[in-house]
């Protein structure tokens, strides 16, 4: 087959499918009751996204095309949306969705060919939230992270960051549904997706319509909050913005980056023993999700000891590094602010993170921000350009949290403890920690070691062959 334009039909009928397949695993995994379920529904959108995206877009979501056809409106960079052909997309990506509803349905209650004990009427999915919490924070924690996921795309999908293109769009799109299953799935059962949310509905028509209000109506807002802030971090791409990338929009992208890790952090801190199981994975994929969005507006650091390791190597000026730290700490504590709207007045944050010795835990602190500043060292500059640099750099969390989680909580950036430690200090059950402190400072101490681990290894002959040449010349 050619290689040409794909016609509309190919289109329409590639969101179709590519939603479906996204619903169907929904669907399954509602009644699975897996604690592996956020994983396998952001590897079913991370595979339907690669599938579709050469033909259609891989929008496979209504607030998707919504974020991308605005966008276009305004001059943003990618392709400009016909208004027709963005209401096709969401007729299709509701129709996908539907057919995954019938098909999931029969899956589950059909007795033909005998039919295993329980399987009947078991197919009916719930909108609202699933730990009770009032409406208002179902339609925060929709909106946040719909905004998320179309930001995201967005910026991954449309920004011709990678000259010939990236091959980590799918990735970083498919796994804002882990980010966002992990830090709020007790919240909403985080849809993020008019489609979803439709193929849910009709599981239970009765029950759920009167939530269809607040899902769609958070999700529209998310997605209309995605390309302000999109507009904001990469104004330079839009007709009659800018030449290059702004200081304000780096440090925008630095706030946004920051406000969406510590956010996800906070939300699993709180639920503490309830979290998923694969939450340690959701804190890592919110990184590299925004890694792979704003890497190349701000440089996507989103962590102090970060950006102390680019200074100390030379990668990052003195004022910017300033900069950049001022709007991490207030990114951070708007994460822990708008997470605390997300929770019921009765969730605590427990500040006791620290399950070892002080020594311990300054020992935990440092080796693991080491490694994560050494990972970003290495792969976004020395070995940059590369398509694995936000893997590695997202997935040194969840090397650092499974192996001292227990010991440290697994914090590795300063942003991250203090807006922790800051959301604590408002819990009455709470009185300061002098261990608190101890965390901002082995993650700095981790971030310089880094630097000289880096510095260290990225000597090369001709650096010493010029240093001894310039050591003669001064002895003689």
């Amino acid at each position: 087959m050619g290689k040409g334009v794909p016609t509309l039909t190919a289109k329409l009928a590639a969101e179709c499918i590519g939603t479906f397949i996204l619903s169907f695993t929904v669907v399954n995994c509602i009644q699975s009751k897996s604690e592996l379920a956020p994983l396998s529904i952001a590897s079913s959108l991370m595979i339907a996204v690669y599938c579709t995206g050469s033909v259609s877009g891989g929008h496979l979501n209504p607030a998707v095309t919504l974020g991308l056809y605005l966008a276009g409106k305004l001059g943003g960079p990618g392709v400009v949306m016909p208004a027709m052909e963005a209401g096709l997309y969401w007729v299709a990506q509701l129709v996908g969705a539907a057919i995954a509803n019938a098909v999931a349905t029969f899956i589950w209650t059909t007795d033909m060919g005998g039919g295993a004990p329980g399987m009947k009427n078991r197919a009916h999915g719930s909108l609202g939230s699933p730990a009770g919490f009032d409406t208002w924070r179902v339609f925060e924690g929709e909106a946040i992270y719909t905004m998320m996921l179309v930001f995201v795309v967005l910026n991954v999908a449309t920004c011709n960051d990678m000259p010939g293109g990236n091959s980590y769009f799918g990735l970083a799109i498919g796994f804002v549904i882990l980010a966002a299953a992990s830090a709020a799935a007790n919240v909403s059962g985080t849809c993020l997706n008019p489609a979803v949310t439709f193929g849910i509905l009709i599981t239970n028509f009765s029950k759920n319509i009167s939530q269809i209000p607040v899902y769609w109506g958070a999700q529209v807002v998310g997605s209309i909050l995605a390309v302000a802030f999109f507009y904001g971090c990469r104004a330079h791409l839009f007709k009659g913005g800018s030449a290059t990338v702004t200081f304000g929009s780096r440090l925008l992208a630095e706030f946004l980056g920051t406000f969406f890790l510590v956010i996800t952090v906070y939300q699993v801190v709180v639920q503490a023993a309830y979290a998923p199981v694969v939450a340690v994975v959701g804190i890592a994929s919110s990184l590299m999700c925004m890694i792979y969005a704003l890497w190349n507006v701000s440089g996507a650091n989103f962590n102090p000891a970060v950006s102390l390791g680019l200074l100390i190597t030379g990668n990052l000026s003195t004022k910017d590094f300033g900069s950049y730290i001022l709007v991490q700490l207030l990114g951070g504590l708007a994460g822990v602010g708008m997470g605390a709207l997300m929770q019921p007045p009765q969730s605590h944050v427990d500040l006791a993170m620290a399950q070892g010795s002080m020594a311990a835990v300054g020992g935990a602190e440092v080796f693991y921000t080491a490694l994560l500043v050494f990972a970003v060292l290495s792969s976004a500059v020395r070995d940059a350009p590369n398509q694995y640099f936000g893997l590695i750099i997202g997935f040194s969390i969840v090397v650092g949290g499974v192996a001292i989680g227990s010991i440290s909580g697994g914090a590795f950036n300063p942003a991250v403890s203090l807006s922790v430690f800051f959301a604590g200090l408002l819990d009455s059950e709470n009185s300061v920690d002098s261990a608190a402190l101890l965390y901002p400072v082995s993650e700095l101490v981790g971030g310089a070691l880094a630097a000289g681990a880096f510095m260290l290894i990225g000597r090369t002959q001709d650096d010493w062959t010029e240093y001894e040449s310039s050591d003669s010349d001064s002895n003689a």
